[in-house]
């Protein structure tokens, strides 16, 4: 079932959304009218464009929106957290998601910190490129071009993210593998219970290391 929320909703309705549905037609024109009435530009029609929802499992009182309008050529797609009331355009930087942590009841919990992870590096932008969380090699790009020893290297060395809460820092460590610039390497995550995000440390699994610097 899906429930469309405005701001007298309760946030735990939120949790009834599984996967991304389809606004109807009047809900559709209510969140473009919201976005609209923020940004303060006509991007979007409601007659021509179409708007969908869908709950993350570390947000209790935010959905991720998209609205896509089919009226231009080609067609464009924004992304959006809100609460029905209030919208958050995704625009790669960290201090958005983090003023949303502030506002959307973040939960994370040893089964939701790393969607939370990926979720963060899949919209935040660092100065030198994107960074992806690498939880399957088979979906690595590249990995038909190289050849046999270069694949059993990945294999043998690739971690699938592992999640561990410390008490003493108040903060889930998240072992895993980065791609970042054509490079794999193994690493550290530091996720803080309010939702930042810091690279610890880094080792190269393939080509040479790159520091990174994650940023608002």
């Amino acid at each position: 079932m899906l429930y469309f929320v405005n701001a007298t909703d309760s946030a735990n309705r939120f949790d009834t959304i599984m996967g991304w549905q389809k606004l109807d037609r009047d809900k559709t024109k209510q969140v473009i009218a919201k976005v609209m009435d923020q940004s303060n530009t006509v991007l979007f029609n409601p007659l021509t464009s179409e708007a969908e929802c869908q709950s993350l499992p570390f947000y209790r009182s935010m959905l991720h929106y998209r609205i896509t309008n089919y009226a231009s050529l080609p067609s464009f797609r924004m992304e959006y957290l809100g609460d029905g009331d209030s919208f958050f355009l995704f625009d790669g930087l960290a201090d958005t998601i983090y003023k949303v942590n502030e506002r959307a009841s973040l939960s994370l919990k040893m089964d939701s910190v790393v969607p939370y992870l990926r979720f963060f590096l899949q919209n935040v932008n660092v100065e030198e490129g994107e960074v992806f969380l690498v939880e399957d090699t088979a979906k690595l790009e590249f990995m038909e071009s190289l050849d046999f020893a270069q694949k059993e290297h990945i294999e043998q060395n690739f971690k699938k993210p592992t999640a561990t809460y410390e008490p003493t820092l108040s903060a889930f460590i998240i072992n895993c593998t980065l791609y970042f610039m054509g490079v794999l390497m193994h690493t550290s995550v530091r996720v803080d219970m309010d939702g930042v995000v810091s690279i610890l440390d880094q080792t190269m699994l393939m080509q040479a290391g790159l520091g990174l610097n994650i940023h608002g």
